[in-house]
C-alpha cells in the first residue's frame, strides 16, 4: 500500500467524488499559501531574516505542490 492510500479510501467510502476531492485539496493548499504569506509578514515585522527565508521556502513548496493539481483538469 502506498503512503496516503488510506485517506483516499476514506474519501471514497464517504462518497466523495473526484471533483469534490480536488476542491478540498485546492482549498487546503490555498490556506497553506495564505499561512505562508502571514508567516513571512510576521517575520518581516519582527526583523527575523531566518523566519522570512523559511516562510519563503514554505511558500515555494506550497506552489510546487499546487502545480500538479492545477495542471490536471477533470474531464
Amino acid at each position: 500500500m502506498r503512503g496516503g492510500d488510506h485517506i483516499f479510501r476514506l474519501w471514497d467510502a464517504a462518497g466523495m467524488d473526484e471533483d469534490r476531492r480536488r476542491k478540498f485539496n485546492l482549498s487546503g493548499w490555498g490556506l497553506f499559501i495564505v499561512s505562508a504569506v502571514f508567516f513571512m509578514l510576521a517575520a518581516l515585522r519582527s526583523g527575523d531574516p531566518l523566519g522570512l527565508l523559511g516562510g519563503f521556502f514554505f511558500l515555494v513548496a506550497c506552489i510546487v505542490f499546487l502545480i500538479p493539481l492545477l495542471a490536471r483538469r477533470p474531464d
